[in-house]
């Protein structure tokens, strides 16, 4: 619950970070916060409970993060596996708004050990 608690009470600039969260002032077009390479990561993502938002892990090409992409208010979990990304944009068409990310879980993915 600390995690939460420390969401809750991040600051209201345009761009602040410390050592456990990111937070952004962000719109409706997709806004990177983190990468991530060879592991299982959850984010935890909260924006104001009436904003929706939508969360998108993967690489991004041509604008958009190409792995899965969900639709949230609130607080959320996203999980992201391997190499990527995560962007968050809001997709309630409201403007402008703070959205903060933090790392929830990290484990490095195991590679199978071929002979060739």
């Amino acid at each position: 619950m600390a995690l939460v608690a420390s969401l809750a009470l991040a600051p209201t600039s345009a761009q602040g970070q410390m050592s456990d969260y990111t937070c952004k002032v962000i719109d409706g077009d997709w806004a990177w916060f983190s990468d991530h390479a060879l592991t299982r990561v959850t984010y935890v993502v909260s924006a104001a409970g009436y904003r929706q938002y939508q969360v998108g892990t993967g690489v991004s090409l041509w604008g958009k993060p190409r792995g899965r992409i969900r639709t949230s208010s609130g607080l959320t979990e996203a999980t992201a596996f391997g190499n990527g990304a995560i962007h968050v944009r809001f997709s309630d068409g409201k403007g402008p708004g703070q959205v903060c990310v933090a790392l929830g879980d990290l484990s490095v993915v195991t590679l199978p050990e071929i002979d060739f």
